[in-house]
């Protein structure tokens, strides 16, 4: 099924495809020409609350994904992959998350029992995987709760010269047993420096808790250490407290520069910019300077980098010539050769950027002028400009309106008659279109458990308010390590996503929505060529693009009768499948014709969580009413295959409760769909939900309550003793069959002004499936739901009396307030698979999307809460939307914790996908 485009797709396509036609020619980058499905570039981005963890906390996150090499909001792909990769490079969690208009929400919960550790989480979609993109990835640091002590050591500078020496920035962190942090508490630290046998220093130091110490030591001469001892061992102990922590500091030091000519070569003869870029053994960027020098030891130009490493230097190198670079930074110099310089050869420069174009310089040597070359602009496969001229003299200048150009990076290369590619240059297009947020509290400081008010403004480059999806967290800088480059939504898709390698301080460029041209150009030229491959495409290219819709499961197989040369003869058209679900509580009825050799197909909406499908064939006889079909069905396009079995000694595959659901929905419309509506409404109208933290051993903190216990292996090993759950609680736990509307259910007894009995609280597998806070009839869906569930799922059952200890499972306190306390009915099933032979319904069991949770964030009145606050995330919202004037306002509390709140905004504007962010800083302090 192919989607429905935006318009602002449409007219992307349609540009492209009468340039594509205009140009007499198409590109393929490295693809191949047998493709028959061109794939759209797709992109994500992924927001986390925060990078640092706790073994029991849940990562917070909101995905944003863009497709179209002119990046608009992803309304192709549907569904955003989540996986968590553990140190092996095993894939820990998997989570489906719906997209709606580029965006999708979602969560993942740290269990105890995961190892501390670094984690990595990324994401894709089936566009990515199709593009052979490499996912969104990031890092995320799950520390163990208990260790409350930890030391740290960050080297600063660790040089291996004869007079270098090294510093070390150490400290320690302490969380207090009721998880506050006293940032005034100190500590005696006792250090010991060494290399090898030689020791360089050691003492003792007072450190205040979260606080730095700068540890300064002298590198031994050469002669007093071994040249192969290249890492020194500093040990910390603080003895009365027997804690002691040793780190190896890596003492070998090494810049690499790397020099990179403008657009590939360096020509003699023409003045040549080039770049550089230095690097230290840690991978970090490392400022320099220096002068170009010849052979002859004359000096041509100097140079000097930022702090990143990175620059460049004009200069003209003359034919047969060689040059090189004296390099010198703090403690280091030293000589690196520079390329050579070629006799004949085209330049590719760019000369400036206004703000409706960009010019280039095509310059040459020796034996090109009168030669024709073509200047393509093009990303991600896609040709955006395409300028055929004719080199007029050692210099011809080329204008490219930037209007016919995507924002971003973009990839220009210069091609000869036969498309040979003999220059490049990546030019980063600044489209004057900018998104500014900002973020402003009600004060500038504020108190323990006070509540803040923010007021969100998005506005356009003329300051008029734009409408705009936003992403907003707010953390506890004293408990997380926070780096504002990797979360800057704008840093990362128009500038990283596009380099190969790291980009330094990528947020650095992106500030207050406006956009640094002069350092990012520098990075253009210090982050490689992509040397694209060519080759010649006719005009008539199939230029129909192909979209696979992911709205839909899609199902398909194969039916195979027991009697198999009957059917080979006759046909299996007149075959019905059946199939009905349990879907997001509700029921879906699906059929499908089978064809004259047995095979079908049918689709199933998109749905969350797990999700129980029951399936059975059937052939009508002479009075036109279903009969069982003897065979085998086999279901196939499914991680999982299904393979069921239909097994003749079984005259009926559903129960009577299905069965009559089944009547009930072929009576209404054949082909009805859930009443929760087609589309995306039933995603957006999803109830908020509390969510509250379950211990691991929930099953057992109910055990010594409950007046009776079913253990369902022992006693109904074959799962053919009771019809449904009902009927187990009828006959062995002494409840009451109660219809309601011919619906099913149950009572139990409860402590009441006015009743003795009433349906019960209804828990399973730890989480809270139905209680007295339900609407009438969202209970008549539950209470279904409940009738449906086989009892070849259960594996345990209890029943608790009324206790206080279940407070926390009623969903209405109107109703507990006024005396009505009910049972809880506590259920467990597999996670995968049933009890005993699988004769009656055949089922299984299919993995949907994961359901977002909401956020839950405490409203202090008057210091309500007698525990101590420390929450790390205080506030999380992944959906700001900010109306047309780009207003947005939010609120929250602070914690009990003096510290600095970091508040990160990011986010797109509605219908173009322009990004922007913001960060905010917030002081909490005790009022005096």
């Amino acid at each position: 099924m192919i989607s429905h485009f935006p318009p602002l797709f449409l007219l992307y396509v349609f540009i492209n495809v009468i340039l594509l036609q205009t140009a007499g020619f198409a590109q393929e980058l490295n693809v191949d020409k047998t493709d028959k499905d061109p794939v759209i570039p797709s992109k994500l981005f992924i927001h986390t609350d925060r990078s640092e963890y706790f073994k029991g906390d849940t990562v917070w996150f909101k995905a944003y994904g863009w497709c179209g090499a002119m990046e608009i909001p992803d309304t192709l792909n549907r569904i955003v992959y989540v996986n968590i990769i553990d140190s092996k490079g095993d894939c820990i969690e998997e989570k489906s998350c719906y997209m709606i208009d580029g965006t999708a929400v979602g969560d993942w919960h740290i269990n105890d029992n995961l190892p501390a550790g670094n984690y990595l989480l990324q994401a894709h979609t089936l566009n990515t995987l199709k593009e052979k993109r490499l996912p969104f990835s990031r890092t995320l640091k799950v520390s163990d709760p208990k260790e409350s002590f930890s030391f740290f050591c960050y080297p600063q500078i660790a040089n291996s010269a004869k007079k270098d020496s090294m510093k070390l920035s150490i400290g320690f962190r302490e969380i207090e047993q009721n998880g506050a942090v006293n940032i005034f508490k100190d500590n005696e630290v006792n250090y010991l420096l060494s290399i090898g046998k030689k020791l360089l220093g050691k003492g003792t130091v007072h450190l205040r808790n979260f606080s730095e110490f700068s540890l300064k030591s002298r590198l031994p001469k050469g002669n007093e250490w071994r040249e192969e001892d290249t890492v020194a061992v500093l040990t910390l102990s603080i003895p009365e407290r027997e804690i002691e922590k040793q780190f190896i500091v890596p003492v070998k030091y090494d810049v690499d520069v790397q020099w990179l000519p403008e657009s590939g070569t360096m020509l003699a003869g023409i003045e040549n910019k080039v770049a550089f870029r230095s690097e230290n053994n840690r991978g970090e960027g490392e400022s320099i300077q220096g002068v170009i020098v010849s052979l002859k030891g004359d000096t041509l130009t100097g140079f000097k980098s930022n702090e990143q490493g990175i620059g460049c230097v004009k200069f003209m190198p003359k034919e047969g010539e060689k040059y090189s670079a004296l390099i010198t930074n703090k403690t280091l110099v030293w000589k690196k050769k520079l390329p050579e310089a070629v006799s004949d050869g085209v330049l590719l420069k760019m000369v400036d950027q206004s703000s409706d174009s960009i010019r280039f310089s095509v310059e040459t040597n020796k034996n090109h002028v009168g030669e024709t070359f073509r200047l393509i602009g093009h990303r991600h496969k896609e040709l955006f400009s395409n300028y055929s001229f004719q080199l007029k003299g050692a210099s011809t200048s080329v204008t490219v309106a930037k209007k016919e150009l995507p924002a971003g990076v973009v990839v220009f290369s210069l091609m000869d008659n036969g498309y040979n590619n003999r220059a490049e240059r990546l030019v980063f297009v600044d489209a004057k279109e900018h998104m500014h947020v900002e973020c402003v509290a009600d004060s500038v400081q504020y108190g323990k458990r006070d509540r803040v008010k923010l007021k969100i403004r998005t506005t356009d480059d003329r300051g008029r308010g734009i409408k705009t999806n936003l992403s907003l967290a707010v953390v506890d800088e004293n408990q997380t390590n926070v780096k504002e480059d990797s979360r800057n939504i704008s840093a990362y898709k128009l500038l990283s996503s596009e380099l190969h390698g790291k980009v330094e301080n990528a947020a650095g460029y992106f500030k207050n929505g406006a956009t640094d041209l002069k350092g990012i150009d520098l990075v253009m030229l210090t982050h490689g060529y992509r040397k694209v491959q060519t080759e010649f495409v006719p005009d008539n290219r199939d230029s129909i693009i192909t979209i696979l819709d992911d709205k839909f499961y899609a199902f398909k197989g194969q039916i195979h009768a027991e009697n198999k040369k009957r059917y080979d003869r006759i046909g299996y058209n007149h075959i019905k499948l059946s199939v009905m679900s349990k879907v997001d509580g509700g029921m879906r009825f699906i059929e499908s014709q089978v064809d004259s050799t047995g095979h079908f197909s049918f689709t199933h909406p998109l749905h969350y969580d797990f999700a129980r499908m029951v399936i059975q064939a059937q052939r009508p006889n002479r009075k036109k009413t279903g009969r069982c079909f003897y065979g085998t069905v086999n279901l196939e396009s499914i991680p999982e295959s299904w393979n069921f079995h239909l097994r003749p000694a079984v005259p009926s595959f559903y129960t009577k409760a299905e069965r009559a659901e089944i009547n009930r929905i072929r009576s209404f419309k054949k082909n009805q769909v859930s009443k929760t509506g087609a589309g995306v409404t039933w995603m957006l109208d999803l109830e908020e939900v509390t969510v509250t933290a379950k211990n691991k051993k929930w099953y057992e903190d109910f055990e010594g309550q409950a007046i009776n216990i079913a253990d369902m292996d022992t006693l109904d090993p074959t799962g053919k003793r009771y019809e449904n759950l009902f009927d187990l609680l009828v006959r062995d736990f002494g409840a009451k069959l109660r219809y309601e509307r011919s619906q099913p259910g149950v009572l139990l007894p409860c402590i009441s002004m006015e009743a003795t009995e009433c349906v019960p609280i209804f828990l399973v597998n730890g989480g809270v499936f139905m209680n007295c806070g339900e609407m009438p009839d969202h209970m008549m869906h539950l209470m279904q739901a409940l009738s449906l569930m086989q009892v070849r799922e259960l594996k345990k059952v209890m029943v608790v009396p009324p206790t206080s200890e279940l407070i926390p499972f009623y969903g209405d306190f109107e109703i507990l307030g006024g005396g009505c306390r009910q049972s809880m009915v506590v259920i467990e099933t597999y996670g995968k698979g049933y009890r005993g032979d699988p004769d009656g319904i055949l089922t299984q069991i299919h993995k949907g999307l994961s359901k977002p949770r909401t956020f839950y964030s405490p409203k202090y009145n008057k210091n309500n809460s007698p525990e101590f606050d420390n929450r790390t995330t205080l506030y999380w919202n992944p959906t700001v939307i900010t109306n047309e004037y780009g207003i947005a306002e939010v609120d929250f509390w602070t914690s009990d914790s003096n510290t600095q709140l970091d508040v990160m905004v990011n986010g797109v504007q509605v219908g173009t996908g322009i990004t922007g962010s913001c960060n905010q800083k917030i002081v909490v302090r005790s009022k005096k």
